[in-house]
């Protein structure tokens, strides 16, 4: 996978609910330090707007917003750097024929990303630093380096 890339995972069976659907992810990266972990990085997306209006449980989290068919989402959707992060084994991805690859979001986007992704008090340190580590390995580099 290629960082930045949209997937759309059609069954996806990691709910927290348990209930299984259909959703759209943004591939941020893998787990970096040794070579026995094969895990990846994906951020989901939600529909649910209100969440995030005025008033909402969520209306402070960090967030991206999409439009409707802008960068392969077929609806439109908030992508929430604070609850949005699934870490996913490697062999449930690859191969998937659940999954495929629907849009790729352009590096300032990605630089916007990585930015909230260090604002974020939600996510570890070893995290920012494995996602740092994948976008200078996929050349986005002279970004700041997690503390």
């Amino acid at each position: 996978m290629r960082l930045g890339q949209v997937i759309y995972w059609k069954n996806f069976p990691h709910q927290i609910d348990c209930e299984i659907k259909s959703r759209w992810f943004v591939y941020i990266g893998k787990y970096t330090f040794g070579s026995l972990n094969h895990e990846i990085y994906l951020y989901t997306t939600t529909t649910k707007k209100e969440y995030y209006e005025r008033g909402g449980r969520r209306e402070k989290n960090l967030t991206i917003r999409f439009k409707k068919d802008q960068y392969g989402f077929a609806e439109s959707c908030i992508l929430d750097v604070d609850v949005g992060l699934h870490v996913v084994h490697e062999n449930d991805v690859s191969c998937n024929p659940d999954i495929s690859v629907v849009g790729q979001l352009p590096e300032t986007l990605l630089r916007r990303l990585y930015g909230l992704i260090l604002r974020s008090h939600k996510i570890s340190r070893m995290i920012r630093r494995d996602i740092y580590t994948s976008f200078n390995l996929a050349d986005i580099t002279g970004l700041k380096r997690p503390k």
